[in-house]
This record gives structure tokens, sequence and C-alpha cells, in this order.
């Protein structure tokens, strides 16, 4: 800003145009010189701060919306997880009453794996009924349970696993043997499913018919 006057009216109407510089006539080439050197300088150093402020502000608007998309994102992850958390605890309640029906069944139920014929699970009426201790019978082969007729239990059991394989289900009556050697008869009905726990196995309902069977002899 130059001028041949510099009283404070005039300096005060100059500082609203925001000058590099303020000259009063009459100067010298060098104070001109010096002046512009300034004034280049200052406007450069302005220029990379108002550059930086840009920088600045455009940094702090992508880490604002990527705080909120990754917010979004852990609202949505922990709306998946309540959800799955929610599942499992249905489907636990739905395993603990499964668990609790055959617990308290009539009938003698018993879990057998298909992929060796070995009983892996036996409900306490099951073990009433062939006079077996809790879990003593869990661990050996399912032709334990039959006794031997015409047929060893080994070809038995070899009969009713067959049968399963090709369609998935068997029921009929089979003379059954108690622990202590005792046989008896059984209407049993043995089907296909997956557990959660021990795959792929067999479920075997057994219900004692002795009596009918002494009847109808």
């Amino acid at each position: 800003f130059i001028t041949g006057y510099a009283d404070k009216d005039r300096l005060k109407r100059a500082k609203l145009t925001y000058p590099f510089g303020f000259i009063i006539k009459p100067f010298q080439d060098k104070d001109l010189e010096v002046t512009i050197e300034i004034a280049l300088y200052v406007a450069k150093v302005a220029a990379e701060r108002r550059m930086a402020e840009e920088k600045l502000r455009q940094a702090h608007n992508e880490l604002e919306q990527s705080v909120k998309e990754r917010t979004a994102e852990l609202a949505k992850t922990n709306e998946q997880l309540k959800a799955e958390i929610d599942e499992r605890k249905r489907t636990e309640a739905a395993l603990r009453l499964y668990e609790e029906i055959i617990e308290n069944m009539a009938e003698g139920v018993c879990l057998i794996r298909t992929s060796d014929g070995v009983i892996v699970y036996t409900n306490p009426q099951i073990e009433r009924m062939f006079g077996y201790g809790p879990g003593e019978i869990n661990g050996k082969h399912v032709s334990i349970v039959n006794a031997p007729t015409k047929k060893t239990p080994e070809e038995t059991a070899k009969e009713i696993i067959q049968s399963l394989k090709e369609k998935g289900a068997w029921s009929g009556e089979v003379v059954n043997i108690k622990k202590d050697g005792t046989p008896f008869w059984c209407q049993a009905n043995v089907s296909t499913f997956d557990h959660h726990e021990y795959g792929e196995v067999w479920i075997s309902v057994h219900e004692d018919i002795t009596k009918r069977k002494q009847i109808e002899e």
C-alpha cells in the first residue's frame, strides 16, 4: 500500500485491505524492493498456510467419515453377534429341553454311533431296563443288548444295522438280554439323525413287551 500520507484515518482504511506492506512517499527503491520481497514472502506463507489448513480440513473430514463408517460397521457386527448369541441360547435351551425329555421318558433310549455301532448314550430308563448302572453300557457295541436266539447277538445287530443303512430306520420286536443274562422282549424303533455332539447316530427307543408276549403265547 503506497501513500503520501500517514494519518491515522488513512492507516485505518489501509488496514481494511489487508496489505502486505505500507510505504509512505517519498521512498527509496531499496525500500520498495524490501517491501515487495516481504510482501511476496508473506503471501507465500499465507498461501501455504491456507493449503495446509485445507489439507487438515480434508484429513479431518476423511477421518470423521472413516469413524462413522467404522462405527456403523461395529454396530452391525455387534447386532450380528447378538443375534448369534440369542440363536445359540435358543439352541442350547432346546437341547436342554430335549435332554430332559429323553432323561424322563418311560421308554428306554440309547444312541449308537453309526460309524462303529458303539453305544454313546443311554437314558436312565434303558439302564434300569437292562440292569446296568449309570453309563455302564456306554462304549460297548450295540450287539451286547441282543440275546442269543437262532442267531448270535452279532448277527442280529448286523441285520438291523444293514436295514438302517439301506432305509435309515428300523422297527420290530427283538429278544434282548439283561446284564444278569435274563432274556426279555422289546419293541424297538430305530432311526438315524445327526447329533450335535456325537455326529451321525442311530437313536433306538425300547419298550419292554415281555408281558404282552407272554399273554400272546
